[in-house]
């Protein structure tokens, strides 16, 4: 059976290295103490690669999920059975589940290293694609947790990715954490998604505005640890998002690329000595792998990343939901879809400027659009609050209209059944979680119905843009 060997205590080959793993910077007692077990527990022969759970991992309880996670993380040969039933256990990972479960889980993973999972990728689905699928918002992980630890879990998941590989399957959260950076959180996230870019190779390409965008904000410098969980590390195992997106630039960036090129001179000169240390080196070798990269012309786009292929359109079942207008006129949604409707979601309480004030203002600026065009008539766009039961007629139209959206017949803010509304969510991939009733994590994206209640398309993040959905109308009107 394919094993990993532990002795070594390091991954080959991966440039941010452990110095000597998760157990020579806690000791074994340490690091049981960082899962919440409490010591050592003894009985396992830790050289034998196998350690049975005895009600089966994924339906055993906490307790003993975390004591055998440990045992395979610190033993010396990990069987692809082993590998498997941590694979199965994470797939079937909920709201219920234990988040320190999860990491343990992914610890395992990260040990094993990607080539002791490819022998197991021909029999079962692939381990990235199963990490891949708990990182959208409306993952049962999410439900009913605190934003703060929503960000460490999708965070180990980006880390745990960037090291075994990253699936195009996860390229929209991706994105969704690169694009709508939220100063107010910690910068984990965004470290591990810097990181994470370098996984996508010359793919990562299109990503590299971003990566220089990284290098500006105010909490760049700001040190984490994306080699565990938990947030406490040793100084040497420190990383920032600076560093990450220099070494990222490196990877990605070609000689064509003068705007990169410029930017990591400017770091590696360091006048003044105003840069972080770690960074000027960092800068001259990112140079000279940049340097020995055949240049390309196209950069790429991300939008054609991120964009599944086109599905035929498919009948959407619950526009028979009520709802509330800005007016508080009611009604039942299928009788607003008596055109080709734009769809969005928002809620008044959203802090994040890149996500719902954006998505508004970007509504506001199709219809902007569409008006000179003389084609507003010709389509409906509704704006519909992620918290009906807060979101009153007179928030949403205060929202709304504060950021340049004016309301009609032709374009509304709605309140839905608070009831029904998980339904049409589900039904639409809207990415959303929620704890206690109240959003917790979101995303950014438009549906376009046609006249007959078929869901067309969906676009999200950077595939939302004026010109790319004004296009899709123009074939509607033909």
């Amino acid at each position: 059976m394919p094993f990993v060997d532990r002795r070594l205590g390091h991954q080959p080959g991966v440039r941010h290295g452990r110095d000597g793993g998760l157990v020579r910077a806690l000791g074994v007692a340490g690091f049981a103490w960082l899962l919440g077990v409490g010591a050592v527990v003894a009985g396992h022969d830790h050289g034998s690669g196998h350690h049975s759970c005895s009600a089966g991992l994924t339906e055993a309880e906490p307790a003993e999920q975390l004591e055998h996670l440990r045992s395979l993380r610190e033993t010396e040969l990990v069987v692809s059975a082993d590998l498997a039933e941590v694979i199965e256990l994470l797939a079937a990972s909920g709201s219920a589940t234990d988040y320190r479960v999860v990491a343990a889980g992914l610890d395992v993973l990260r040990a094993a290293g990607a080539d002791a999972l490819a022998d197991l990728d021909q029999t079962t689905t692939p381990a990235t694609e199963v990490l891949s699928g708990l990182l959208p918002y409306r993952s049962p992980l999410y439900h009913n947790r605190d934003k703060a630890l929503i960000v460490r879990l999708r965070a180990y998941l980006l880390a745990t990715l960037a090291e075994l590989g990253l699936p195009r399957s996860a390229v929209p959260s991706l994105v969704d954490t690169l694009a709508h950076v939220d100063e107010r959180m910690p910068v984990l996230e965004l470290a591990a998604a810097t990181r994470a870019v370098r996984a996508l190779g010359d793919d990562g390409r299109p990503f590299i505005p971003y990566l220089l965008e990284a290098l500006t904000i105010r909490s760049g410098a700001h040190e984490v640890s994306l080699e565990r969980y938990e947030p406490e590390y040793p100084r040497e195992e420190a990383t920032t998002v600076q560093l990450e997106a220099v070494r990222s630039l490196g990877r990605v960036a070609t000689a064509d690329d003068a705007d990169v090129l410029e930017v990591l001179r400017q770091i590696a000169r360091d006048v003044g000595g105003q840069q972080d240390p770690r960074l000027v080196p960092e800068a001259q070798e990112a140079i000279e792998e940049i340097r020995a990269r055949v240049a390309r012309a196209e950069r790429g786009s991300i939008a054609a990343l991120e964009t599944p292929p086109p599905a035929p359109p498919r009948r959407l079942h619950t526009l028979d939901i009520g709802y509330t207008d800005h007016d508080g006129k009611a009604g039942v949604l299928a009788d607003l879809v008596d055109r080709p409707t734009l769809l969005t979601f928002f809620y008044s309480r959203c802090q994040n400027g890149k996500k719902c004030p954006m998505t508004i203002a970007r509504l506001a600026a199709l219809q902007r659009q569409l008006d000179a065009e003389g084609l507003a008539d010709r389509f409906r766009l509704l704006a519909v609050t992620y918290e009906p039961h807060l979101d009153t007629p007179e928030r949403l139209k205060r929202h709304t209209t504060g950021r340049g959206l004016q309301l009609g017949d032709g374009a509304r803010a709605l309140q839905l059944d608070a009831e029904r509304q998980q339904e049409l969510l589900g039904e639409l991939g809207i990415e959303v979680s929620y704890n206690a009733g109240w959003v917790n994590a979101h995303g950014v994206q438009l549906a376009l119905i046609d006249a007959e209640g078929d869901l067309v398309k969906t676009y999200r993040d950077l595939a939302w843009q004026t010109e790319t959905v004004l296009a899709e109308l123009h074939e509607q009107t033909r």
